[in-house]
């Protein structure tokens, strides 16, 4: 069971890095192509964030990128919550649980900032 679990975790990483690899990749290209440059935003929108990602924004696109290199490990503690809750290993859940409440909650603070 617990090399299932490791391989798993590994994947989630593994694929998280790798899409994000993709959108800074595309960002960058999207910068040679339309000749912007990277601005910063005051207040990230998410829905502002997902039109200029399908409108070519490379601004959009590396703050996707980051957006999915941060998520990945809420979606690894999120796995990991799962996998103890359906093991009954109800200790180990609380505990996982309890970190991903804390990021979570972090995360809301830190964009409602």
């Amino acid at each position: 069971m617990d090399r299932h679990l490791n391989l798993n975790i590994s994947r989630i990483l593994t694929w998280g890095t790798l899409l994000s690899l993709l959108f800074i990749t595309l960002s960058v290209v999207e910068l040679f192509i339309t000749g912007t440059h990277i601005t910063t935003y005051e207040e990230l929108n998410i829905l502002q964030l997902l039109k200029g990602l399908v409108s070519f924004n490379p601004t959009d696109t590396l703050y996707f990128a980051l957006l999915v290199i941060i998520f990945t490990p809420i979606a690894n503690l999120f796995y990991v919550f799962l996998y103890f809750i359906f093991s009954k290993n109800f200790i180990s859940a609380v505990c996982a649980l309890t970190t991903l409440l804390i990021l979570a909650s972090a995360l809301i603070l830190g964009l409602a900032v």
